[in-house]
């Protein structure tokens, strides 16, 4: 019996799954059971949210709001702030919104660029999730989650109407979540079940088996997992954690003071480099008895603090005017809670996890925050930081609870990380300053889906837009391109797309307005703001002569259609004038001499025109116009009146996007103009903002470019009707002029950070994304190499992949053929 016995004892071994309590969901309430002690249990809900990118004074009452609700005795509300180098879901998505181009067999070159375009970006991001992407700053890619949490306590065996008041309370406590505007999703089982195993493993792809033949807390662990506690750590499988808690609070606190606890939004070195998680519990106590304990004890230390106690013991002093302050809050109705903030640290070595926790506790400290090593308690400490771990006695047991009011604690939560994206959409990568990836899609509007690029020179403005239009193109898009600057020459090239150049002579190109209109009944209104901006780019016309003018091309209408030039146009009027001896139409038919037959323009405007923009890629290069600006302004306009027409005329589903890059050199516009001085160019921005606004019904979108958003003017309507503003790096007094006339809805915080916007080389570029109702954020832009390879403009880069090329290799296999080659060479420089 004995040897049974010794035997017994070898086997013995302490279940992990013991620690946690939640046993059970209950799909109809949405409530999970959690076990407590022979007289109780807990009722709790769950909801998985996405961290706000920015908070303000409404934020805070929102959370005030939320805790007011009339919670039982007892009651836990916590908040779980955690990060994960997890991020492959965030590249599925990316991955998945290309692979119907992908598959396509009837275009296998758009397919070949889209994998490998895909595959590269795919495998940056994966890689600075396991290595700093910036050498500078040894931070992992990682995304940030929030986990909201409240527990009720119950009987031991639930009744129907605890269910059904628990039920109503979660109902109320998710409301209130919403009305914050953190996306909240109710958890159930499973997603329980993927959160801790996350949580536990969180650079891992969390197992997502369920049996429903086992209760939850034995799901959690698998059999090889354990845990080693010792004195100011733990040893979780292979990665080494550290549990800290607040020992003291910041004096004042602003909830968004709260964001810097996760690390320094400005991108500094004080950051949490690995995965973490951050809690905060709010622990709900009987409201008269605790009142009556504050009133007792402040009463008590403002008579120590009146007497020698108070002169001797300026700790005494402090504390009595703290009681005072949370007694007269009781007062103003708020209700007195607990509250424990704790951090979790993991590194995957002894020695990171030290350093990590000295550099942590350093920028606590300047924040404000206390934070201390649980010692001899990391064990229990690191078990109660997980989603409905937390019970009430742990108020009484840990003594790691502070006492204030709801009126304080609204002001200490942590729901704030970073922008995470605009919405489900995939199209273009970034991320944050703190790590985290973001995925920012132009169609993920409530709105419209037109934008403004702006940057000065050199602050990687066309390395963005040449990547926007190919993560729009390898979904399928259309592409359109204006440009002045030749930035989209070779990316044109490689999809084999078409490129019109005004500067090439053998092109004999022809924009008669004339040719492709359809209903000249309908198409009037742009025909006319051509032919205005020719005759009097400056002035405009008068009402009579546009009137004159709209009877005359009507009249030649019927005769000659399609077939009509400007110069019968001005034949037709200078007769007509002198016939009828008025003066304007002779001057105006004098006017339009320039683009007849005889003119300097008349070339491009005799015969139908073949300037068409075809195809999935175009790309209309006005550069060669730059000492002709009328001519430039006229071309633009009768483009976006034309492609206005093809976007209506396409598959509704399909996506389209115009891009005018260089605008400044179309539309110069002066900084403190209201409008444009010149009604001529007036105009052309109301032909422009009225294609912005039907563009949208078609699925379409239009976006201009420019080094500044002072081009566009104050008021712009493009400005106003763009639902994304995407800044790069921007003068300070044109940031000091944007802010002073409120030219964008943010904060002088953010204007402040606009002047941190910077580049660095070619590893990263720094941007600003703007959405009306999608959030906003600071955020790094980087290429892998593929994609630098792609868009690059140096000589010698070139020269190498048209070397593979001429063997054979398409463009995107050159590309990777020279990247095979450029790391064989460093190789061979490594051995």
């Amino acid at each position: 019996m004995d040897y049974l016995l010794r035997q017994q004892s070898l086997f013995d071994r302490s279940k992990l799954n013991d620690v946690f309590p939640v046993r059970s969901f209950e799909p109809e309430s949405q409530l999970f059971w959690c076990k407590g002690d022979n007289n109780e249990s807990f009722l709790a809900a769950a909801w998985l949210c996405a961290p706000l990118c920015g908070v303000n004074e409404q934020s805070a009452l929102n959370l005030k709001a939320l805790f007011s609700n009339d919670y039982p005795n007892d009651t836990m509300i916590s908040f779980h702030l955690t990060s994960s180098t997890f991020i492959d879901p965030i590249l599925s998505r990316f991955y998945n919104a290309r692979s119907h181009v992908m598959s396509n067999k009837s275009d296998p070159i758009k397919a070949d660029i889209a994998r490998r375009y895909c595959a590269n970006r795919v495998k940056l991001y994966q890689d600075g999730a396991k290595k700093c992407l910036d050498e500078s700053n040894p931070l992992l890619l990682k995304d940030f989650s929030l986990i909201c949490v409240m527990k009720v306590p119950v009987s031991k065996t639930p009744t129907e109407e605890e269910f059904d008041k628990i039920r109503t309370l979660s109902v109320s406590f998710g409301s209130a979540l919403t009305s914050l505007n953190c996306a909240p999703s109710q958890m159930n089982h499973e997603d329980y079940l993927a959160v801790m195993r996350q949580m536990l493993n969180p650079s891992k792809y969390p197992k997502m088996q369920l049996d429903p033949n086992l209760e939850l807390n034995e799901q959690i662990f698998d059999y090889e997992d354990s845990i080693h506690i010792e004195k100011n750590h733990l040893k979780v499988n292979e990665r080494y954690v550290k549990s800290m808690s607040v020992q003291r609070f910041p004096e004042v606190a602003l909830l968004p003071q709260v964001s810097h606890l996760i690390g320094d939004p400005r991108g500094s070195l004080n950051q949490i480099l690995e995965p973490f998680i951050l809690s905060t519990h709010i622990y709900l106590p009987d409201y008269q008895k605790e009142r009556d304990e504050i009133t007792k004890k402040g009463a008590k230390l403002r008579t120590q603090a009146m007497g020698r106690f108070g002169a001797m013991f300026p700790r005494i002093r402090m504390k009595s005017e703290n009681f005072q302050v949370l007694i007269d809050s009781i007062e103003d109705g708020n209700r007195p809670i607990k509250i424990w903030t704790n951090l979790l640290l993991s590194s995957d070595t002894e020695d990171g996890l030290l350093k990590q926790a000295t550099k942590v506790k350093t920028f606590y400290e300047y924040n404000g925050y206390l934070l201390k090593d649980d010692t001899f308690t990391q064990g229990p400490c690191w078990q109660l930081q997980f989603p409905m771990a937390i019970v009430p006695q742990a108020e009484q047991f840990t003594h790691k609870f502070s006492s204030m009011t709801t009126e304080h604690a609204c002001e200490l939560i942590p729901i704030v990380a970073d922008f995470k994206g605009n919405g489900p959409g995939a199209n273009s990568l970034f991320y944050t300053k703190r790590g985290q990836p973001v995925m920012y899609d132009p169609y993920d509007s409530d709105t419209s889906f037109n934008g403004v690029v702006a940057g000065i020179t050199g602050s990687g403005k066309s390395v963005l837009c040449n990547d926007l239009l190919m993560g729009l193109y390898t979904r399928n898009a259309i592409i359109r391109i204006i440009d002045s600057g030749y930035s989209y020459r070779k990316t044109t090239d490689i999809v084999g797309g078409e490129f019109i150049d005004f500067a090439n002579d053998e092109m004999d190109i022809s924009i008669n307005p004339f040719t492709n209109i359809v209903d000249i009944d309908e198409q009037y209104g742009g025909i006319e703001t051509i032919l205005e901006y020719m005759a009097a780019p400056k002035e405009g016309l008068s009402d009579y002569q546009l009137s004159k003018l709209q009877q005359y091309v009507l009249e030649l209408w019927q005769q000659h259609g399609n077939k009509l030039e400007i110069t019968l146009l001005s034949e037709y009027m200078a007769k007509e004038g002198a016939k009828n001896k008025d003066i304007h139409v002779e001057h105006m038919a004098a006017q339009f001499f320039k683009y007849t037959r005889h003119g300097t323009f008349g070339k491009y405007f005799i015969g139908d025109a073949n300037l068409q923009m075809s195809g999935d890629w175009s790309c209309l290069e006005l550069d060669g116009l730059q000492n002709q600006p009328e001519l430039r302004m006229i071309v633009l306009i009768m483009m976006v009146m034309k492609l206005k027409q093809d976007f209506i005329s396409t598959d509704r589903n399909r996506y389209g996007i115009v891009l005018i890059d260089e605008f400044w050199k179309f539309c110069s516009i002066k900084k403190d103009s209201i409008v444009p001085p010149d009604p001529g160019v007036r105009k052309v921005i109301d032909f422009i903002d009225e294609a912005y606004r039907v563009f949208r019904k078609f699925n379409k979108c239009c976006w201009v470019a420019t080094q500044s958003l002072l081009d566009l003017g104050l008021g712009s309507p493009l400005l106003n009707n763009s639902e994304s503003i995407i800044l790069g790096k921007q003068r300070k007094e044109a940031i000091s002029y944007m802010k002073e006339q409120k030219m964008l809805s943010i904060s002088d915080y953010d204007y402040k950070m606009l002047e941190t916007l910077d580049r660095k080389g070619s590893e990263y570029s720094e941007y600003f994304i703007y959405t009306t109702n999608r959030g906003s954020g600071f955020l790094r832009f980087k290429l892998d190499r593929f994609s630098q390879l792609l868009y690059t403009s140096n000589a010698v880069e070139d020269t190498r992949i048209r070397h593979y090329e001429s063997k054979g290799f398409t463009i995107p296999q050159a590309i990777e053929e020279y990247m095979k080659e450029q790391e064989r060479e460093a190789n061979k420089r490594s051995a």
